[in-house]
């Protein structure tokens, strides 16, 4: 009875800390225009695995447009989506295990 007891707290520990661990987010930039649409900033990637995929969407119809790829490191990064016609646009940048800092979205 005592190690059923045992068992039971031991895996409530396991299911309380499973259950704390954060849900990756992606972080979403939109902005108006066309041309280049420029996408800089810091980026930190923490660990393995996670995507890592920008993807670039044009709304109304909400519609994915192009993808590029960050590297697998941490730093400053550039990306240019060139020659998109008149319309909104939003920038997806990956979740966990990345963070970014001082993202600038911007058509040139």
């Amino acid at each position: 009875m005592k190690s059923k007891k045992i068992f039971i707290v031991f895996l409530l520990a396991i299911m309380a800390f499973v259950f704390t661990i954060p849900a990756s987010a992606a972080s979403y930039h939109t902005t108006t225009g066309s041309g280049n649409l420029t996408v800089t900033g810091n980026a930190f990637r923490a660990a393995y695995p996670g995507s890592n995929e920008v993807k670039l969407y044009k709304q109304g119809p909400l519609q994915l447009v192009r993808t590029a790829y960050l590297t697998n490191g941490s730093g400053n990064f550039s990306i240019t989506f060139t020659g998109l016609p008149q319309g909104t646009y939003t920038v997806e940048l990956p979740g966990q295990p990345w963070s970014f800092s001082n993202v600038q979205v911007q058509f040139n």
